[in-house]
Parts: structure tokens; C-alpha cells; sequence
């Protein structure tokens, strides 16, 4: 029936009649969908427990006390830095932080080198895969006179 109603109006060209206890309803669902969703208030939660994750990590790994008398080995001390580059991309910009500026461009250089080392890696690949001739070799005929 409301698909029949919507059609006529479009033909007709009026515009469709809401009942104000529709338009009283619409109001007062949109508000609570939008700001009481279970999934917003978990993204807020991550949020914050990225960031309390970060000034965890750049406090150990930031002071030399702390990171030199550390019981763990080389390799979490790679783990936590890789870490917190990872965590300065995703948190609020720090723009007076010079520790997290200096993450966030590793992390850029990180990303984009990896991207330029696939990208030669694929083209090799497919040249000597789809029958690409090696530069050093004569082609047939052409050391023949």
C-alpha cells in the first residue's frame, strides 16, 4: 500500500503526508541510533586504550632507564617499537610531540618503502614470468650477417 502512495506522488507530484506521530517517532529513534550504539561507545573505548597504549610504550621505550634495565629481550624491544609506530598513525595528532612525529614518518617511510619494494618485486616477476628476453643475449639472426 505505501509503495502504491509512494508511486502516486511521484506522478502526481505531491508531496507525500507524514502523520506528526510518525515524524514524533522518527525523532526521537534517530537521535538514540545514533548515540547510544553499542559499536560507538566500543570505538571510544579503543580509542582511549590506544592512546593510554602509546604513552605506556613511548614512556618505557622513550626513557633509557627504563629501556636499558628492562628484563626483555632485543626482540620485544623491536615489537614495542614497531608497536608504538603502528599506535602513532592511529591516535589523535600530537603536533608538539617530537617523539611521535618521529614514529609517524618511520611509519610513513616504512609503508611507502614496502610498497615500492612489491611493486619492483611484482614487475620482475612478471617480466621474466610472461617471456621478457634478457638484455645480454643476441636475438636470433642478429649475429648472423
Amino acid at each position: 500500500m505505501s509503495a502504491l502512495r509512494c508511486a502516486a506522488t511521484k506522478l502526481v507530484g505531491l508531496r507525500a503526508t507524514v502523520s506528526p506521530a510518525s515524524q514524533a517517532q522518527q525523532r526521537r529513534l534517530l537521535p538514540r541510533l545514533l548515540h547510544s550504539s553499542p559499536a560507538l561507545e566500543i570505538q571510544k573505548e579503543l580509542r582511549t586504550k590506544k592512546e593510554e597504549l602509546y604513552n605506556l610504550l613511548a614512556k618505557l621505550e622513550l626513557n633509557p632507564y627504563l629501556r636499558d634495565n628492562c628484563e626483555f629481550g632485543m626482540i620485544d624491544r623491536y615489537q614495542n617499537k614497531r608497536l608504538l609506530r603502528q599506535l602513532s598513525v592511529q591516535i589523535e595528532p600530537r603536533w608538539n610531540d617530537l617523539d611521535w612525529r618521529w614514529f609517524q614518518l618511520a611509519q610513513k617511510i616504512s609503508f611507502y618503502w614496502t610498497c615500492g619494494a612489491s611493486y619492483v618485486t611484482v614487475c620482475t616477476f612478471w617480466h621474466y614470468a610472461l617471456g621478457g628476453q634478457n638484455d645480454s643475449q643476441d636475438p636470433k639472426g642478429a649475429s648472423q650477417k
